[in-house]
């Protein structure tokens, strides 16, 4: 029983592992799309691509958030305090999330519609907001402002309303206050840090193994 145990835990581990390194390299190769950011003559030879756009963003409509004020993107999570033993943590409970459809305006003209949710973003601005200090439901605020230049990274799709940007199966869809080289350097940041803790992980368990195998 405890061979069992012991097989089955490694399993997990390795497969944490696993979804570790993937994200990871995702992040990586999120980094590679964000350095290349396309100027607009490009749009035309990247259809149906993952490509990052870096412009000026522009609403397409109104784009107030629940705090009020006009912003791009954002996400209120409803939590709770759930205590258990000794230790406790806030759990979302419900969510509300919503993308306001917005256009990235190129500076020599063009531009590209945005209005998909995120899959990540970069640069969001949060704020908490509880009815007391003792209260166990808090309310947690996540937005995107409009700033005076927005990256995004996401397919490319050309239809008879102009070119989209959509969410892709493996990248995903990030939108980044900052620009494209340092919406890149994040991301590829993330990457090596994530794989060098998977190889740290799995060094530390093979000196595990071979120290059990000479006691």
């Amino acid at each position: 029983m405890p061979v069992i145990i012991g097989a089955v835990i490694v399993l997990v581990m390795l497969g944490l592992l696993g979804w570790l390194a993937w994200i990871s390299i995702q992040s990586i190769l999120q980094g590679r799309v964000l350095r290349r950011a396309l100027a607009l003559p490009q749009l035309k030879d990247n259809i149906d691509r993952v490509v990052s756009v870096h412009g000026a963003p522009e609403p397409a409509g109104p784009a107030y958030g629940p705090m009020g004020f006009p912003v791009l993107w954002y996400r209120k999570k409803y939590q709770e305090y759930h205590r258990s033993g000794k230790h406790g943590s806030w759990r979302t409970i419900d969510s509300e999330e919503r993308t306001n459809e917005f256009f990235l305006n190129f500076p020599d003209g063009g531009r590209v519609r945005v209005m998909d949710k995120p899959t990540e973003v970069q640069g969001m601005q949060t704020r908490t907001d509880k009815a007391s200090m003792w209260s166990n439901q808090r309310t947690v605020y996540e937005w995107l402002p409009i700033s005076p230049g927005i990256t995004v990274m996401g397919k490319l799709a050309l239809s008879d309303t102009g070119a989209t940007l959509t969410p892709d199966g493996k990248l995903g869809f990030l939108f980044s206050t900052h620009t494209p080289g340092g919406a890149a350097a994040i991301e590829i940041a993330k990457g090596i840090f994530g794989l060098l803790l998977v190889l740290g992980a799995l060094v530390f368990g093979l000196i595990l193994a071979f120290s059990a195998d000479f006691q």
